[in-house]
């Protein structure tokens, strides 16, 4: 079987015989349909990424200042508010899911708010060339995501 590798499924594939064939070929001479294989990489790829918001939010709920926790409407105190936009931007930018546009594509897909930039700015964002900005679709998708998730955890008025 195939070494270590940081591709899910490389276990599953002797690579030695798979070698110089397409990837049907590939699929079949496994024991795999490929469409199996894509899902379940699908899956584990949402399984990381929403983990990675689920941790991005509580940091940043634990992150409030202690003077915010008991109040936790930041409707009610802009400094607070800033703070916290300040925060959740840095936390999003510059992040894997967000710079990457393989993985801009797997937020898109596996977003709760995949829609979150197209409601926003009442189109879906492009870039200076005209074409998609797949970027700022998942950024924009992500944030709306951990605001949701935050929301569950009983921060208000973000």
């Amino acid at each position: 079987m195939a070494g270590k590798s940081s591709f899910p499924f490389a276990e599953i594939v002797d690579w030695r015989k798979a070698k110089g064939k397409n990837h049907s070929e590939t699929a079949r001479m496994i024991g795999h349909d490929l469409g199996t294989v894509y899902n379940r990489y699908i899956r584990s790829c949402a399984d990381e990424m929403l983990s990675d918001i689920q941790d991005k939010a509580k940091e940043l709920g634990l992150r409030l200042p202690s003077s915010a926790r008991p109040v936790l409407d930041l409707n009610a105190h802009a400094e607070l508010q800033e703070w916290f936009t300040e925060h959740l931007n840095q936390s999003i930018d510059g992040d894997e899911w967000v710079v990457y546009t393989y993985l801009n594509h797997i937020v898109i897909l596996c977003s709760y708010n995949s829609d979150a930039a197209s409601e926003e700015l009442g189109e879906v964002p492009k870039t200076e060339a005209g074409d998609v900005n797949w970027a700022a679709m998942a950024s924009m998708a992500m944030r709306a995501d951990i605001v949701r998730m935050l929301d569950a955890m009983g921060v208000e008025g973000i």
